[in-house]
């Protein structure tokens, strides 16, 4: 079986950085791609646990070179990235990460919570992404959604997916698919200078930072209805500290879907309390990585009713990998 293609960019080409938020700095940056690097000291990648059902098909869905019976072997996803980068010599681990969905935005040019909007299987964005988030990260016993604050859980509990509601746990349901959800709500671990609800997006990686100061954090933003297990995925192989990124067509990054390390999640806080508020900031600063996706639908992203009325046409018309 041939091996898939590796997409490794060339590392003297430049590329733009621009913050794709409500709040961006719209900074620029060179592309500084290197040969990934797995995971940062001690770092490790879990396999998931042979006693979990749902074990096989994640890995599966992730590569289907994987047949269905992976339940007793010791499958991990760095092996999965052996494959997708078999000429790289620094292959060691991955870090174990948390998924972050973030939903905290006040969606100002929608004009209604964009999380709640029905684009993919018609079912709610959060549900379809709190699920890709789920399978991405099998090592994770729990998916992380963040909000603004505990009114805008209000919307979500009333949703048929949910159950045993608490103020910060759920419990989603979507066929055969239950897992708990964490609720992690803006303002612990902004600086006090600051108000949580004027720095968009980094509200929500911040309070995910202070939840755990050393984890790696999978962050997906609400409003990328088509990112797929695939693309997830791609992050993971092609991980390389601090922060790594999508970059679209255009040449610029997109930091809400990206692995964030602690370091660059300090950083980020650091860059707060100077008064550089977005994400991308961060990526440029530290000389992130930024990869092109397999398909440019993966990274499409729904800001205003012409962004849905797209969206929903390209829901029915798959796109070709760019």
């Amino acid at each position: 079986m041939s091996q898939p293609p590796s997409f490794q960019r060339d590392p003297t080409q430049a590329s733009n950085v621009v913050d794709s938020s409500e709040v961006s700095d719209q900074s620029q940056a060179k592309d500084t791609s290197q040969a990934p690097a797995f995971g940062g000291p001690g770092a490790k990648a879990t396999a998931p646990e042979t006693s979990k059902p749902h074990s096989s098909k994640i890995l599966n869905k992730l590569d289907p070179r994987f047949d269905s019976d992976v339940d007793n072997q010791q499958f991990t996803l760095s092996r999965i990235c052996i494959q997708e980068n078999p000429t790289s010599t620094l292959i060691s681990s991955m870090p174990t990460l948390k998924p972050l969905l973030l939903a905290g935005g006040h969606s100002s040019r929608m004009g209604t919570r964009k999380e709640l909007l029905r684009v993919v299987d018609d079912v709610p964005l959060f549900v379809h992404l709190l699920i890709n988030l789920r399978e991405a990260c099998p090592e994770s016993d729990v998916v992380f959604l963040s909000l603004r604050h505990p009114d805008s859980l209000k919307a979500i509990e009333n949703d048929r997916h949910i159950s045993a509601v608490t103020n910060r746990q759920l419990i989603l349901t979507h066929g055969a698919t239950t897992f708990p959800v964490h609720v992690v709500y803006d303002g612990p671990g902004v600086p006090s200078e600051h108000d949580s609800t004027g720095i968009g997006p980094a509200a929500g990686l911040l309070a995910a930072h202070h939840q755990d100061e050393s984890a790696h954090w999978l962050v997906v933003a609400c409003d990328y209805p088509f990112i797929s297990l695939a693309a997830l995925s791609q992050l993971r192989c092609e991980w390389t500290e601090p922060v790594i990124c999508f970059e679209n067509r255009d040449g610029f990054c997109e930091p809400l879907l990206s692995i964030w390390s602690p370091e660059a999640l300090r950083a980020l806080k650091e860059n707060i309390q100077n008064g550089i508020l977005g994400p991308s900031a961060v990526v440029k600063r530290l000389r992130g990585k930024t990869i092109r996706p397999r398909e440019e639908k993966s990274i499409f992203n729904v800001n205003t009713p012409a962004d849905l009325e797209l969206a929903s046409n390209m829901e029915a018309t798959p796109q070709a990998s760019s």
